[in-house]
């Protein structure tokens, strides 16, 4: 939080309300966990879903199931389908290709997701 007493610059510090919903059954690790994230600003509402981040293992087998020939190809039509029907997929964490892995695979920039 900021002090505007005696700042020029009094604009809000925060000008959004977020909400996220965390289901403690299936939270593996701290960080990580199915969540419902629900946002309003003065612009509109936001929502998502999803995982804030990967605990390891499951993280490993994420990865694995993407550049798998079947399990990556229903990967990429689920992708392709919420992308046509206006979703947007973020929280892209790294800027390479993890090692190990193919970066010219067709669904290498998945793997940077963390």
């Amino acid at each position: 939080n900021r002090d505007i007493r005696f700042s020029e610059n009094k604009a809000p510090y925060k000008t959004f309300v977020a909400l996220v919903f965390q289901d403690s059954k299936v939270t593996i690790a701290k960080e990580s966990g199915l969540s419902l994230y629900f946002g309003f600003d003065p612009t509109g509402f936001t929502y998502g879903t999803g995982m804030y981040v990967f605990e390891k293992s499951l993280r490993e087998k994420f990865r694995r199931a993407v550049v798998h020939p079947k399990q990556g190809q229903e990967f990429s039509k689920i992708i392709s389908k919420l992308k046509k029907a206006g979703f947007q997929i973020e929280g892209k964490a790294l800027k390479k290709t993890p090692p190990g892995f193919d970066p010219d695979h067709p669904n290498a920039e998945y793997l940077q997701y963390n």
